[in-house]
């Protein structure tokens, strides 16, 4: 039994896979460091993590349920895809460029009333940035498997070949 334990956790390391499942809140949020732990998935619930931070400025209506958070340590700027898959309807995400309860400044997010958002997310800076998933208030929570992967360096996405 603990070997076939140890050939799954190396196996999951291997392939990018985390089972981390969001925090509560930005004190218990996993860290991802971008794009150290690329490609990253992760899957999780928002249910049973409490509505704490109904006022992020990235959210609007869709911060009236229950949240997941993670940290994620940007060592490289650029356009980062974000997705979430498995979700209910009414779900979103939101990056900020500080904890959601600091009045920080939107980095971007998306939402979709069918549920399943995705996108990509520019950081325009290396440092410390929050994903806040997210549903309007009904469904209060939500199942969610987490993708991302990326860079795209800033200094590239501006640059064209004509």
């Amino acid at each position: 039994m603990r070997h076939t334990a140890l050939f799954v956790g190396a196996l999951l390391a291997v392939t990018g896979v985390a089972l981390a499942d969001g925090g509560a809140d930005c004190a218990t949020a996993p860290t991802v460091n971008l794009p150290g732990s690329l490609p990253y998935t992760d899957s999780g619930t928002t249910c049973g993590k409490g509505d704490t931070y109904a006022d992020n400025p990235c959210l609007g209506v869709y911060d009236g349920g229950e949240d997941a958070l993670y940290a994620l340590e940007v060592a490289t700027p650029g356009e980062y895809n974000i997705a979430l898959l498995g979700t209910l309807t009414w779900t979103a995400f939101g990056v900020t460029d500080g904890c959601p309860d600091t009045a920080p400044a939107c980095t971007g997010s998306h939402q979709s009333s069918g549920g399943n958002p995705s996108g990509t997310v520019v950081f325009p800076a290396a440092g410390t940035y929050y994903l806040q998933i997210d549903t309007w208030p009904s469904p209060a929570c939500t199942p969610y498997e987490l993708s991302i992967s990326g860079p795209v360096p800033v200094e590239l996405q501006a640059f064209s070949i004509e």
